[in-house]
């Protein structure tokens, strides 16, 4: 249900044009695949769904298959908000991903309510679901650890209805 509420159709009509990411961004996961880019609101507000797609570019196949993840996050002291699935909301293997096609693939996460205010980094990146160890990054858009891409932010909002409550003394 959070997947069919966040969806918007301009998301899924990419069959119709020529995929072209609203960001780009340069990074390699595994000398096997490229993060060409990715659509994704620039705010939303704390609790709320967060829709992102990104666009992936295999160079080789896959041997194994891999989980994508997708981190509101600062790293080293918590995640506000994630997704965590296979490709293709959890109905595609990365052992299908043929090289030379870009894979689109969409992403719905809902923002921890308890969130302050801010901007977040959001990160992306693959990873080996029976172990958690993540697929190496290389490029300009690696984290400094080597093991996600920093593709960009978001900034966090209070909810709207945050300040009722407080107007009437509630």
């Amino acid at each position: 249900s959070v997947f069919d509420a966040a969806t918007q159709p301009d998301v899924w009509l990419w069959g119709l044009k020529t995929p072209v990411p609203t960001h780009r961004v340069d990074a390699l996961l595994g000398e096997r695949v490229h993060l060409m880019g990715f659509d994704a609101p620039p705010q939303a507000a704390a609790g709320d769904v967060f829709s992102t797609v990104l666009y992936w570019q295999p160079l080789d196949t896959f041997d194994r298959f891999y989980n994508v993840f997708v981190h509101v996050e600062i790293e080293g002291e918590g995640i506000w908000g994630q997704s965590d699935e296979a490709p293709g909301c959890g109905a595609e293997s990365t052992k299908r991903w043929q090289p030379g096609e870009v894979v689109i693939d969409g992403h719905t996460l809902r923002i921890d309510p308890s969130t302050p205010p801010g901007e977040y980094p959001l990160l992306v990146g693959l990873y080996e679901p029976m172990t958690g160890e993540r697929v190496s990054v290389t490029g300009p858009d690696a984290n400094a650890w080597g093991n996600a891409v920093r593709v960009g932010t978001v900034q966090v909002v209070a909810p709207a209805d945050s300040t009722a409550g407080q107007e009437d003394g509630r």
